[in-house]
C-alpha cells in the first residue's frame, strides 16, 4: 500500500518535471539550429567581403604600381635626357 501510494506521488510529481525538460531540450535544440544558421551566414559574408577585399585591392595595387613604375622610367629618362643634353653642352 504505502509502496503504490509513494509511486503515484512520485509518477505526479516526475511526470511535469520530464515534460519541462522536454520542452526546455526541444527550445534548446530550436536555439542551437538558428545559431548554426547565424554562424553559416556569417561564415559566408566573411567570404564574400573577403573575395571583395582581393578584388579591391587588385583593382587599386595594379594601377598603382603602373603609374609608379612608368614615373619611375620618365624621371629616369628625363634625368638622363637632362644629363645628356649638358654633356652636349660640354662637350661644345
Amino acid at each position: 500500500n504505502k509502496i503504490k501510494y509513494m509511486a503515484g506521488k512520485l509518477n505526479e510529481s516526475l511526470v511535469p518535471i520530464v515534460e519541462k525538460l522536454n520542452d526546455t531540450i526541444t527550445n534548446l535544440n530550436t536555439e542551437v539550429s538558428s545559431i548554426a544558421d547565424l554562424t553559416q551566414s556569417i561564415s559566408s559574408i566573411v567570404e564574400q567581403l573577403e573575395k571583395v577585399i582581393r578584388l579591391a585591392r587588385i583593382l587599386l595595387t595594379s594601377p598603382i604600381i603602373k603609374i609608379i613604375s612608368a614615373s619611375a622610367g620618365l624621371f629616369s629618362g628625363l634625368s638622363k635626357a637632362g644629363a645628356g643634353g649638358k654633356k652636349k653642352e660640354d662637350k661644345k
